[in-house]
């Protein structure tokens, strides 16, 4: 009887460090693809003669056409809608006319030009750590 009990015994003490580590590694392996950083690109935004155009830098994961609506986060942590009604390039940026969604969200200061910021993407928090230690 005695030597069942320590057969019984030997797995989990053999490979259980093992299999728990294991484990672990896993867990951090899924959390880390699953874990997205949004991107964030700033826009600056200005506004004469009823007109509203904005400014923004090519990037390869910014990806906008004629129609979409933006979604603009102001300073003061308001989100704005625009819809984009027309389209340039000019190295190194991307010029847009924008027509408000609603005007009442607008920003009440006096400044015609403002900065915000839209996201344009995100990345799998592996990317940054294994970025690390590529380079």
């Amino acid at each position: 009887m005695k030597g069942t009990n320590t057969h019984k015994l030997r797995f989990p003490i053999r490979y259980g460090m093992s299999i728990i580590i294991v484990g672990m590694f896993a867990g951090l392996a899924v959390m880390l693809n699953s874990i997205q950083i949004r991107n964030k690109q700033a826009i600056d935004i200005v506004r004469t003669d009823g007109k509203t155009i904005a400014f923004t830098t090519q990037s390869p994961h910014l990806a906008i056409a004629v129609g979409d609506t933006l979604t603009v986060d102001s300073d003061n942590q308001q989100q704005l809608l625009y819809i984009v009604r027309q389209m340039a390039v000019q190295p190194p940026h991307y010029v847009l006319t924008l027509h408000p969604v609603d005007d009442s969200t607008l920003p009440s200061h006096t400044s015609s030009k403002f900065t915000g910021f839209i996201y344009v993407g995100s990345t799998p928090l592996s990317a940054f750590i294994f970025k690390k230690w590529g380079n």
